[in-house]
């Protein structure tokens, strides 16, 4: 779940759909992007700028996470887990797009 996310424009904005907002992450192979936020708040401002804030649900897909080969005198075997940066983006309705620098580490898990 992805929440609470502000999304502004400067003065002029072409406006925000909120099936142009979401996240990119690269599971291993590219980035793969997942768009389709809902505007809970905010938008156009009276100034034809943009403040608006954003929910989304996302499913991440294309991970594999494996588990270390061997043999092991423990109760359990040891796994690989895999750290993912996920990064918020967004295109205006004028087909701009933008992405946030600073990016949520996401840590996959395997149950052993």
């Amino acid at each position: 779940m992805v929440d609470n996310v502000r999304v502004m424009d400067a003065v002029g904005s072409s406006g925000i759909s909120p099936d142009q907002v979401g996240i990119k992450y690269n599971p291993g192979g590219g980035y793969i992007f997942r768009l389709g936020m809902t505007l809970v708040s905010g938008g156009a401002q009276p100034d034809t700028s943009w403040d608006g804030y954003y929910t989304g649900s996302f499913t991440l897909t294309g991970i594999t996470v494996a588990g270390v080969p061997g043999t092991y005198k423990v109760a359990s075997p040891l796994a690989t887990n895999l750290d993912i940066e996920v990064y918020l983006v967004v295109y205006d309705d004028a087909g701009n797009f933008a992405f946030d620098s600073d990016h949520v580490d996401y840590e996959v898990q395997q149950d052993c």
